[in-house]
């Protein structure tokens, strides 16, 4: 059985875990994190291995980099961006109890308990709210997220209810998202998200006044095929003009991974390609 997910053509083998049934035992980052996901559930796959890239390996000067993930399910990304910088503190913030148990095993099995905490919340509450969890308005240097990327109506529905909820979106919901996340980014934090091609547009409206400087890294799964992703990222307050950056191809001909994205799926080196134009 191939971990994570079929369709990205995953490089690591899965067993089912000792967990439990619906649960499986997953590799990423070359077998770096070891990590529990639910077989029905959502599960990460490559969206979540360029997002944790897109947030940089070090810090000047070795000062800590305070990350928050928005809708962190298992913590893959939360915990590939601890494993791949030994500077950042990371948070996230999930709403479904099984993916934080889920998470918070992970935490601990890949050792990472200092640097890494997910609280279990809903990122659409008041920021009050929020806080008595323990997030922070305004301190956080990166926010990120690989939000829910379809509106009703628009995919096949899942019988499960964690499936659903990561793939569904209301309309609204976007816009919860990167209200959130701008809350939460500090003064010049840089705000990081992957989603679809097609919701540029709307990505545009609602970052207008929020975050500027924004840079647009167009994802194609193969050379002849139109975009079918996009990570963005922008920094809060900036005005600095947009920039589009060089396409990243996933898949060669034969359908494998292209050199700079099986690097990143299998190793914790610096970025190299067109992500590192990314902050």
């Amino acid at each position: 059985m191939i971990g994570v997910d079929k369709a990205c053509n995953e490089l690591r083998e899965s067993s089912v875990s000792s967990e439990g049934d619906d649960v499986t035992d997953d590799e990423f980052l070359g077998g770096a994190l070891k990590i529990y996901q639910s077989k029905s559930g959502f599960r990460s796959g490559i969206d979540a291995v360029l997002l944790a890239a897109s947030v940089p390996t070090f810090r000047p000067n070795h000062e800590t980099m305070r990350v928050l993930e928005a809708g962190s399910g298992a913590g893959v990304v939360s915990l590939a961006v601890a494993k791949r910088n030994d500077t950042a503190v990371v948070e996230g913030i999930e709403i479904e109890q099984e993916n934080v148990d889920l998470a918070r095993k992970n935490i601990s099995r890949n050792d990472l308990q200092d640097r890494v905490q997910i609280h279990l919340g809903d990122l659409c509450d008041p920021i009050t709210k929020l806080e008595i969890l323990g997030l922070k308005r305004n301190s956080y240097d990166f926010v990120i997220a690989n939000p829910p990327f379809y509106n009703e109506g628009e995919t096949r529905v899942s019988s499960n209810p964690l499936r659903l909820r990561a793939r569904r979106a209301l309309v609204d919901d976007l816009e919860n998202w990167v209200r959130f996340m701008t809350a939460m980014a500090a003064p010049k934090g840089v705000f990081s998200m992957i989603h679809r091609a097609e919701r540029l547009d709307d990505l545009f409206k609602l970052l207008n006044g929020r975050f500027g400087g924004l840079r647009v890294l167009p994802i194609y799964s193969k050379e002849s095929c139109a975009a079918n992703r996009v990570l963005i990222q922008g920094v809060k307050g900036s005005r600095a003009p947009l920039k589009l950056l060089p396409g990243l191809v996933l898949h060669d001909e034969t359908g494998g991974y292209v050199p700079e994205v099986k690097a990143l799926c299998e190793g914790l080196s610096a970025v190299e390609g067109p992500l590192a134009g990314l902050f």
